[in-house]
């Protein structure tokens, strides 16, 4: 039997059309990438979504949504500011955010958000590299995270003081290549991970305002605030702000 070109223009036409209506009523035919990671399919964490699979096109709302992180939580892990969509807001753009860290031989982007979900979760994930993080994300890890002996280790030695490159606002990150985060026209008073209290004596600030911040007398002044604080179980981040308030005062 012969089929003219007519009719079977519309054979086709209907097997091909209709093998895509029946593909995407089953949930096989995806018109755009899944937000939603794979999950691992046996021992201990059987079900649970794979921080290993979370990808650079993943927002904020994605990683909080398969994950069940609060955004906030990673708003200020990552040091954003706070009127930052975390529907727009994507883990490629840290690497925008902070591009200028490369230079600096260090890093954070999407594998940084696959260590604090997993972290935060307890979820395992094995780095192919050395991964750091915000001191910000650090410090909630250490605040909600069950962590190890071994993991609080490796944030502490791998947190990264990321204040020269805070953008005022989210909108700033459009132009985020025009601004000069690496710290050009920083206040020469803003405390970051290698500030000493010698730098702060010798701002101005009073030997007794530092104390009375901290709750507990200081054995020298070279150490930096930040090695201080992990020393002795301070909250860099709290520590930090109330310095730089008294900071601002000093005329």
């Amino acid at each position: 039997m012969k089929i003219s070109g007519k009719n079977l223009g519309i054979a086709i036409f209907l097997i091909l059309f209709g093998s895509i209506a029946l593909s995407s009523a089953s949930g096989y035919w995806q018109t755009e990438s899944s937000k939603e990671p794979v999950r691992f399919e046996d021992g201990a964490f059987e079900g649970m979504p794979n921080p290993a699979d979370i990808r650079g096109s993943y927002s904020f709302s994605d990683i909080s949504e398969a994950f069940g992180i609060p955004v906030d939580d990673l708003i200020k892990s990552f040091a954003l500011a706070e009127d930052t969509n975390p529907s727009e807001f994507k883990n490629k753009d840290l690497e925008l955010l902070y591009g200028e860290l490369k230079e600096e031989g260090t890093e954070i982007g999407n594998a940084s958000v696959k260590l604090f979900v997993s972290m935060y979760l307890g979820l395992p994930y094995e780095s192919e590299e050395e991964t750091f993080l915000p001191l910000e994300a650090v410090e909630i890890l250490k605040e909600k995270a069950e962590l190890t002996e071994e993991q609080i280790e490796y944030i502490d030695r791998n947190g990264i003081d990321v204040s020269p490159y805070h953008l005022e606002k989210a909108s700033d990150l459009d132009s985020v290549d025009e601004l000069a985060i690496k710290g050009e026209g920083v206040d020469e008073r803003s405390i970051n991970g290698k500030t000493t209290f010698e730098n702060l004596l010798e701002w101005g600030i009073s030997w007794e305002s530092i104390v009375e911040i901290l709750g507990e007398d200081i054995p020298r002044k070279d150490i930096s605030i930040k090695d201080f604080c992990t020393q002795n179980g301070l909250n860099f981040m709290s520590i930090k702000e109330a310095l730089q308030k008294e900071a601002a005062f000093i005329d």
